[in-house]
């Protein structure tokens, strides 16, 4: 028997005076050869025989080259190795992205046919199969099988393929308004994403991650009792498993809080500073009617800068707190102080030159007023309240009017006190 796309030579046995042998092909007969191996023999015939309806005789001859027998070659398509798929692992719709198998034997290429069309052969190795189908079957209803092939492209073996639907649930814990920023809750089963639906609107949907347990931020979507809100759960090509509805827990709102602010004194205080206590979550300054931006409240002190803001003790100054939600829990008004304090120097002589004193309060600075001429240069008030200005270049004398003007920080003059100068 001679394979089509299998064999290369046609083989036999030989016996008796046979010195060579021939091979005829559709009437036409090619070279003999010597026997070089008795009783086997083998004639080169890839070239020559190309249809299983090829007509061939082996031919044998003696020495002298008289035909001593002729004998018709059978002739058919190489039909390969068995093989056998012994597995192939149902498919579950919504999760699993490839059809997965094993098999014996020789099977070296698979194919899937998904409700009677052929897809692509892939090639198999060490007895895995491994095909991609995510996005072939898309039904429970889809009729597939797994077909295996031999070398020789036979198709020897058939598996059908059980699709499987997802399944999953979602539970959710009630959602505290004015205190939760997340719905939370727990999945089971084929769960892979989640949407939250508030008030008819479809929110985004998002990945649940590894585990068991979700988060979804909400804290900007649900703002009233009377929302309604409904948790969807999906499988990984998006088919809903299960929905449940959010309770909204509306004890939380009865949030409290007050604030207690401490005085600020303009020109010495950059910041309004003071305590909170309860369920206070953020912080606003409100100057004259107008209200500045939130600033989040922690470790019970507040703490919201307000130099540029707060500018003198005429100001209507309020700090407001409020809870997460941003419901107002309190509203304080800022005591105002102006600065204080007082500025002496000692008398001078003609020619010194530094004029000493000491300040109070809060004098931080200090400056020099001649015959009405404020000076522009100043001197600061030291940690022992005492202040050294330069007057050598002023050239003062006893009739000049000569004062020492005291500032706060901002410059503003807070005292004013003669000074006398001697000769």
């Amino acid at each position: 028997m001679y394979y089509i796309g299998k064999d290369n030579y046609v083989t036999g046995k030989l016996s008796g005076q046979v010195a060579k042998f021939s091979l005829t092909v559709n009437g036409v007969e090619y070279s003999k050869v010597n026997v070089t191996a008795a009783p086997d023999f083998k004639y080169y015939a890839n070239s020559l025989i190309k249809n299983v309806s090829d007509i061939v005789k082996v031919n044998a001859y003696d020495a002298n080259g008289r035909l001593l027998d002729s004998k018709p070659l059978s002739i058919t398509t190489y039909q390969g190795e068995e093989g056998k798929i012994t597995s192939a692992a149902p498919f579950k719709l919504g999760k699993d992205s490839y059809v997965t198998g094993a098999y014996t034997g020789d099977v070296r290429k698979v194919e899937l046919q998904v409700n009677g069309v052929a897809l692509q052969r892939i090639n198999v190795l060490d007895g895995i199969i491994k095909y991609y189908a995510k996005a072939n079957i898309a039904k429970a209803t889809d009729e597939v099988k797994l077909v295996g092939f031999n070398a020789a492209g036979v198709a020897v073996s058939t598996k059908p393929i059980t699709i499987t639907t997802t399944d999953g649930s979602v539970t959710a814990n009630p959602f505290a308004l004015g205190k939760d920023g997340y719905v939370t809750g727990a999945y089971t089963g084929d769960v892979a994403k989640i949407s939250l639906t508030v008030n008819g609107v479809k929110q985004s949907t998002i990945s649940v991650p590894a585990g068991s347990e979700f988060k979804y931020y909400a804290k900007t979507l649900i703002k009233n009792a009377s929302d309604v809100v409904v948790l969807t759960a999906y499988d990984t090509i998006g088919g809903v498993l299960s929905t449940v509805n959010i309770a909204i827990d509306n004890s939380t709102t009865m949030t409290s809080g007050t604030v207690t602010p401490n005085t600020f004194k303009i020109g010495t205080n950059s910041y309004v500073d003071g305590t909170y206590t309860g369920d206070v979550a953020k912080v606003e300054l409100e100057v004259n009617g107008i209200k500045y931006g939130q600033i989040p409240a922690t470790g019970n002190t507040i703490h919201y800068f307000a130099a540029s803001l707060i500018t003198q003790t005429s100001d209507l100054v309020k700090v407001n707190v409020y809870d997460t939600a941003g419901k107002q829990l309190d509203s304080k008004l800022v005591s105002l102080t102006a600065p204080t304090g007082t500025v002496t120097a000692a008398n001078a002589k003609v020619g010194d030159s530094y004029l000493s004193g000491t300040a109070t309060g809060d004098v931080t600075k200090v400056t020099l007023s001649v015959n009405g001429t404020v000076q522009s240069s100043v001197a600061f008030v030291q940690a022992d309240k005492s202040y050294r200005y330069y007057i050598k270049n002023l050239n003062l004398k006893p009739t000049d009017d000569v004062k020492i003007v005291g500032m706060d920080a901002r410059g503003n003059t807070l005292n004013i006190s003669d000074v006398t100068i001697n000769n």
